[in-house]
């Protein structure tokens, strides 16, 4: 797994806060998944509009992005489950 910085991390720092993946492409063998994080929410004609930037760019190989798919459909599946048994218990 490579990672682009575009800043420097603080020492020791592992983690990179982002409020929703930007974009996902494929560029030859790799995936690059491109993350966002809200810098500032505004209220615009009633509405709230979020201004965000990107926090990072995660680049890895195609295989690992499949694994990341499977994932994701199991914690759906999970989160699925756990919606039902609350309903169940709630009537």
């Amino acid at each position: 797994m490579i990672l682009i910085e575009k800043f420097k991390l603080s020492k020791g720092e592992k983690m990179v806060y982002a409020d929703s993946v930007k974009n996902i492409t494929i560029v030859g063998p790799n995936a690059r998944l491109t993350f966002e994080a809200v810098k500032e929410a505004k209220k615009v004609d009633g509405k709230t509009v979020f201004d965000s930037e990107e926090t990072i760019t995660l680049v890895l190989p195609i295989p690992a992005l499949g694994k990341i798919a499977d994932i994701l459909e199991n914690l759906k599946k999970q989160i699925e489950d756990q919606q039902k048994e609350t309903e169940k218990k709630s009537k």
